[in-house]
């Protein structure tokens, strides 16, 4: 289920980030609709039910006052629905009923004569107080007997009928004598609000598509100046990265000429500068190599060649490769590696966020620390767990560490020659391979990178 939202989010706000930052504009601005609508279709169906509700409470308390002046004339009455002059006065008038104080029915009479006996059952015991209703809800059997095998089918069906129900006591020189129940019909009202609710959200809904519609076309127009800067930006970059890699390696290349020639005339101090300037010249050649890669990534040009290889015997030629860089540092490399595993992906690609990876690694782990890297499979996926013994990670960076140029600590990454550009290539690595790259940190106690990756191009595109 993670994996399938995972994928679902990827479709809607996966691309570059423009496109991301042009679906998030739709979605945030028609959201924002949305709720407005929401909000104005809520307030126009609260004011209607209040003022229905208003009106029916005022309709109950006039019934109340009519049944209480009739009292005399309707006890007399009693039993004869054609002859109450309630009924005959007041079609709102569905029941009522006037209950001694011992609870003795005085009189009572309701427009379908099956529902007298159980309203009068439902309203029993009850004094109500002061603008008091309640609400109660009957089953109306089907007629039967005449014409059953011609009467229509819907007749046939037992329907509901809801009644709003209301009362007031009766004092005589100030002694309770009774209690006067009247009640209203509410059931029209109901499928009246029930269809107004059924429109209002037909409508909220089909506001929401225009407005969607709307704000993607907003934000696509707003956002071609930018897409158009962000463009020749992009081209900039590469084309700069391009031309910077020549002139480092003639430079480089240089320096050692220089170092080799004129070895034996240099001074200690000479050395030192030009050994300085070597690593600085290392430096901007992997800072342009990354700024390359980001940039061809952006233009949609880095290429991801997915073939079947076996990275067991690259991961363990890489783990080697970096034991000498470990050990000037004391630090512990412990890895945990299958010999042989088959997997689909880019040789190269992988390879590379191995390398960034496990560099990160040694460089915020300090000196005798430890390092754990495990490579193995799982659910028909190979997972690679780079664990440290460094600094960690604050909880509110966890979010941040994969954006480009980020560092957790400047000044160390600086001194440690960080580019804050390694962890935002290593995503695009994983991505581009349909996996998942996940970090857990505990600030001060180190730091382990999960990368999960399908085994094979069907897993990649069914996981």
């Amino acid at each position: 289920m993670k994996r399938k939202l995972q994928a679902l989010r990827q479709r809607f706000f996966g691309g570059d980030i423009l496109n991301r930052t042009q679906k998030r504009l739709t979605f945030y601005n028609s959201g924002l609709l949305m709720v407005l609508l929401i909000l104005f279709a809520i307030i126009v169906y609260l004011l209607l039910y209040s003022v229905m509700a208003i009106q029916e409470k005022q309709n109950l308390q006039n019934l109340i006052n009519q049944t209480l002046v009739y009292q005399g004339e309707v006890q007399s009455k009693h039993g004869n629905q054609q002859d109450d002059p309630l009924m005959a006065v007041n079609e709102d008038l569905f029941f009522y009923a006037i209950v001694d104080s011992s609870g003795n029915e005085l009189a009572g009479n309701a427009r379908m004569r099956p529902l007298q006996r159980s309203i009068s059952a439902s309203i029993r015991g009850w004094i109500p107080k002061e603008g008091e209703t309640k609400s109660a809800q009957f089953t109306v059997p089907h007629p039967s007997g005449m014409g059953g095998m011609h009467r229509h089918k819907e007749q046939m069906k037992d329907h509901q009928v809801h009644l709003l129900l209301s009362g007031q006591p009766i004092y005589q020189g100030g002694r309770h004598v009774g209690v006067v129940y009247v009640g209203i019909d509410q059931t029209a009202h109901k499928r009246l609000f029930e269809v107004l609710l059924w429109i209002l959200a037909n409508v909220v809904l089909s506001f929401y598509l225009v407005a969607f519609w709307v704000s993607h076309m907003m934000a696509k127009k707003a956002m071609g100046p930018v897409q158009e800067s962000f463009l020749r930006q992009r081209e900039f970059v590469a084309d700069a990265s391009h031309e910077l890699r020549t002139p480092l390696s003639v430079l480089h290349t240089s320096l050692e000429v220089l170092e080799l020639e004129e070895e034996e005339k240099l001074t200690d101090y000479s050395r030192q500068v030009i050994d300085d300037m070597k690593d600085e010249v290392k430096r901007m050649t992997n800072l342009v190599g990354d700024l390359l890669t980001l940039a061809r990534m952006d233009s949609g040009k880095a290429d991801v060649i997915l073939t079947q290889l076996d990275i067991g015997p690259f991961a363990e030629q890489i783990v080697r490769s970096i034991q000498p860089v470990a050990a000037q540092k004391g630090i512990q490399v412990n890895a945990q590696l299958l010999p042989s595993l088959q997997v689909v992906g880019d040789a190269e690609k992988l390879k590379q966020l191995f390398y960034i990876l496990l560099e990160n690694a040694i460089k915020y782990t300090p000196e005798n620390g430890k390092i754990t890297i495990v490579l193995e499979t799982r659910d028909k996926r190979w997972q690679l767990r780079v664990k440290d013994s460094g600094i960690g990670i604050q909880p509110e960076d966890k979010q941040k560490i994969f954006e480009r140029f980020f560092r957790v600590e400047k000044h160390r990454s600086r001194q440690m020659g960080g580019t804050g550009l390694g962890l935002s290539i290593a995503r695009w690595i994983v991505s581009a391979h349909k996996g998942e790259i996940l970090v857990k940190s505990k600030y001060g106690k180190g730091s382990e990178f999960i990368v999960t990756i399908p085994l094979s191009l069907k897993e990649a595109t069914t996981g």
